[in-house]
């Protein structure tokens, strides 16, 4: 059988082993190579970083603009660049020019079958590009950011139908961007490919139990996940101050991860006068992060609505948490209500609630037998909806359809 040759087009890569960025997209790559298929990416460069292989991956990466500006992604999107420092709408024109300039050298010189971009908005302007020099199929994979952006923007969203118009496959990550997108162009047609979880398999059953018969001297609460406004964070810290008035036993809340409003966050626990007892880590590697969801009693996702109108487009880190036989506790927002069914898999309370939030991490850390029967349904519930080989199975579908109608 020939190998299936494609072209993904992404915001980001990783940079180095310690580089935690997109780990689910990283195993995509990885289990559709174990498929015969061979996924190149084209990505844009970071301070001056040239091409190369990450991890027996083929990565090609093109340089902008003076390296000290290359930051229009892998640390934030560029969508949330823009917002923090004005001074990136002067970058963005070089971003998108060169884009275009290597996407054609790219498709001049090198061939392949299918055009695969995610994140399209602004993105799908490179794979428009290669498909004119190609006339190859090309398939979008939306995950939720870009969509929220349009909707808002009048002309975001005019280009946005007029990029759509160009895609041979639309794809998204859940029922939410589904509906946004749609909202936005009715008649395109959309199919929904959750990504998987970036643990290569669930742990050993005894491990999972232990969680909940071993008796740790300090409850740890845990967040992993960016920074940002959408994240909700505010509202944990929040909440972990009246835990820790009324649980009256050791505990900390552990927040992995960084942003742009790590900051703010540091000072509301200061403010707050609960900085001893809040864990901040920045980023940290896939070893160390394997460490605090080992010793994580509840895993909560406090996820909001944002002032942009953005929220999460699924929520993958609660994936990674139920694997590891963590409870869960996460808003009722966008995609979230894909992973956690409420009372079944985990609990959902309503977004930026600090009171119902607070009620139900003490519920859970005093009800073990609570906790532990959320666990077990949210890992049977994730090996028949989120299992890797039917997420692969999808893309190597659409693959094989788009190849055989051109």
């Amino acid at each position: 059988m020939k190998k299936i040759k494609v072209i993904s087009i992404v915001t980001a890569f990783p940079r180095n082993k310690d580089d935690i960025i997109i780990p689910w997209f990283v195993k995509l790559v990885h289990k559709l190579k174990r498929k015969n298929t061979e996924v190149t990416i084209f990505t844009s460069s970071y301070k001056g970083l040239k091409s190369g292989n990450f991890d027996g991956i083929s990565v090609i990466r093109f340089r902008y603009f003076l390296s000290t500006f290359e930051k229009m992604t892998h640390d934030v999107s560029v969508i949330e660049k823009l917002k923090a420092n004005k001074v990136y709408y002067l970058v963005l024109p070089f971003f998108i020019i060169f884009g275009i300039i290597y996407s054609v050298k790219f498709a001049l010189k090198n061939d392949f079958d299918i055009i695969h971009v995610h994140w399209p908005f602004p993105l799908s302007i490179f794979g428009i590009a290669m498909k004119l020099i190609k006339n190859r199929p090309m398939i979008y994979t939306f995950y939720g950011a870009d969509i929220v952006l349009a909707r808002r923007n009048g002309i975001y969203k005019m280009l946005l139908k007029l990029v759509l118009k160009k895609a041979d496959k639309v794809t998204v990550i859940s029922s939410y961007t589904k509906k946004i997108l749609n909202e936005i162009s009715p008649d395109t047609e959309v199919t929904v490919i959750p990504f998987g979880s970036s643990i290569s398999s669930v742990l050993d059953s005894n491990m999972l139990s232990d969680r909940f018969i071993i008796k740790k001297k300090i409850k740890e609460i845990l967040f992993v996940g960016r920074l940002v406004e959408r994240k909700g964070v505010i509202y944990l810290i929040r909440a972990f101050r009246n835990i820790l008035e009324r649980y009256k036993k050791p505990i900390r809340l552990v927040i992995v991860g960084d942003g742009p409003e790590r900051n703010s966050l540091e000072q509301e626990s200061y403010t707050l006068g609960i900085e001893k007892d809040v864990k901040f880590t920045g980023f940290i590697s896939d070893n160390i992060l394997s460490d605090y969801y080992n010793s994580a009693d509840i895993f909560v996702l406090p996820a909001i609505i944002d002032s942009h109108r953005d929220t999460e487009g699924l929520g993958v880190v609660l994936m990674e948490a139920m694997l590891r036989g963590i409870p869960v506790v996460a808003s009722n927002v966008g995609g979230i209500v894909d992973i956690v069914e409420n009372n079944r898999t985990g609990i959902l309370t309503d977004e930026k609630d600090i009171v119902q939030l607070t009620n139900v991490i003490i519920e859970l850390l005093e009800n073990k037998k609570r906790a532990k029967h959320l666990s077990d349904n949210a890992i049977e519930y994730l090996k028949i909806k989120f299992s890797w080989g039917s997420i692969v199975q999808k893309y190597l579908d659409i693959y094989k359809c788009l190849i055989n109608s051109t």
